[in-house]
């Protein structure tokens, strides 16, 4: 499988962007600006726009918590617009990217910051949840969950390494599930479904069997294992998701919530994302870990 790194868009043109901007009824950009860190799966730009200017944006609300996020302004989940990919275009807050500034903090103002970010995990954690899934919003604009996406997920550009036939819905679990059993069964016939189907996979078939064991034992066990609590996940909390105003100290907004989910308490951080700078390199590491 290839990172998610070798299927980012080429960069966007100033050309591109401000025509997007005025398909949408905005004004010209003043500034557009790549964001430092190379995320994953898309890219960042922020663009400044006119001070002053009018525009038309809905918020988007986390219930039941005080977690900042950014307004949003619009979003398109589809590559028909002027820069050719799905977008979210979100508003302004004050403040910089954690992972740009966090090298030049002291250890008191490192200690707000994780006292702010435990809040958020407390938040995050304290509602409780009666499936697995990712996030939608019904027609009365309640949050549901809705079918899981994850950064582990065959792609697009991957499913020429499939059989012919094969979709991202075919390769991947779909969701929501009714309890933690269901969830890692799913996963395991997943499992079993694409070691019987890709030839280079012929070397894990005689585990098969060991696999169809483990979906009894789990089956036999749900009781048990279904008491596991529920909770909704970021799953990419490193800090270039997070804004930060350094004259007041606060957190001003945390980012992209693509791939969050409804995941059973002990996923809350898959990808051990939560507190890495945004830098890489083994200093990097080491300070994630002393935090």
């Amino acid at each position: 499988m290839s990172t998610p790194q070798d299927h980012l868009p080429e960069a966007i043109t100033h050309d591109a962007i401000n025509e997007l901007l005025a398909s949408i009824s905005l004004p010209k950009a003043t500034n557009i600006a790549p964001a430092k860190v190379t995320a994953a799966y898309h890219s960042i730009y922020m663009v400044f726009l006119p001070p002053n200017e009018k525009t038309s944006h809905r918020e988007l609300i986390l219930k039941n918590t005080t977690i900042p996020i950014a307004d949003l302004v619009t979003y398109d989940d589809s590559s028909n617009n002027p820069i050719g990919y799905e977008y979210t275009l979100l508003a302004k807050v004050p403040g910089e990217t954690l992972s740009d500034v966090y090298s030049t903090l002291g250890e008191q103002h490192i200690s707000k910051i994780l006292d702010q970010l435990a809040d958020i995990l407390e938040q995050l954690h304290r509602h409780e949840w009666d499936e697995i899934g990712g996030l939608n919003l019904d027609a009365q604009g309640e949050i549901r969950p809705a079918q899981i996406v994850d950064e582990t997920f065959w792609t697009v550009p991957e499913l020429k390494l499939w059989p012919p036939g094969e979709t991202t819905a075919s390769l991947n679990i779909a969701g929501p599930y009714a309890n933690y059993t269901d969830y890692v069964s799913a996963q395991i016939r997943q499992y079993i479904r694409l070691i019987q189907l890709h030839d280079k996979l012929a070397f894990m078939r005689n585990d098969i069997s060991r696999l169809e064991a483990f979906l009894i034992t789990i089956s036999s066990r749900a009781t048990e294992l279904n008491r596991t609590k529920l909770v909704l996940a970021h799953k990419d909390l490193h800090f270039a998701n997070v804004m930060y105003d350094r004259g007041t100290g606060r957190i001003t907004a945390i980012l992209d919530w693509g791939f969050s989910c409804i995941v059973p308490c002990q996923q809350w951080n898959p990808r051990r994302a939560f507190l890495w700078n945004g830098q890489d390199g083994e200093a990097s590491m080491a300070e994630k870990k002393r935090l």
